[in-house]
């Protein structure tokens, strides 16, 4: 493979990015250079997940050979340094604490009684999944019951008045659980691949009902 050396390959993003994942296919995780040189992102990291996808999901980098660096006045760093580094959870990308004074008082006053499930509607645009971004699942609303979180993904789809968005939105429902500890709001997120969000975006979603 072009870019490929002894335990590396080297790339460039189509927005101009360089960088190197380590090991196979990034198993030892990625470097990217920018104005601080480069920097390491372990796998399981935001970046790391972008970039994976990008490059071995949708196809859409340039693997350079290693001797091109010095073309672009780039230096191959120790990669040694960084080989057997701990890979990231995913879940500890999005915080699952937050501050109570953060909350909207009407989320706190539901969690009085102690742990609540909470149901939270992910929006998948396939569009943007088949241009070769990548795939990504954000939160579109939160409910404290089931049944209303259902009725939200079902009028949507019988009412959405967008033809591309008719085509193209994927809905699907994630159950988590949110609870107070003292001055903070904490979440069991129990995040899987794809699925981006935090406790933050969770009680936000909810104060808006």
């Amino acid at each position: 493979m072009a870019g490929a050396g002894k335990g590396f390959q080297v790339f460039e993003t189509f927005g101009g990015t360089v960088g190197i994942f380590l090991g196979e296919q990034g198993s030892d995780g990625v470097l990217l250079h920018g104005k601080e040189g480069w920097v390491f992102h372990a796998v399981g990291s935001l970046a790391w997940d972008s970039l994976h996808q990008e490059a071995f999901r949708n196809h859409r980098v340039d693997f350079l050979e290693p001797k091109e660096l010095k073309a672009k006045g780039l230096s191959l760093p120790d990669l040694g340094q960084y080989r057997g580094r701990p890979a990231v959870n995913w879940e500890d990308n999005f915080p699952a604490r937050l501050p109570a004074a953060k909350v909207p008082a009407a989320v706190l006053r539901e969690l009085g009684g102690g742990p609540r499930p909470v149901f939270v509607v992910l929006l998948e645009d396939r569009y943007e999944t088949g241009l070769g971004d990548g795939k990504y699942l954000y939160p579109e609303a939160a409910f404290w019951e089931r049944d209303a979180a259902e009725r939200f993904i079902a009028d949507r789809k019988a009412n959405e008045k967008d033809a591309a968005k008719r085509e193209w939105h994927e809905y699907s429902l994630k159950e988590v659980s949110l609870r107070r500890e003292g001055d903070e709001a904490a979440a069991e997120l129990r995040l899987e691949s794809y699925q981006h969000f935090s406790v933050e975006d969770v009680v936000r979603l909810l104060g808006l009902l």
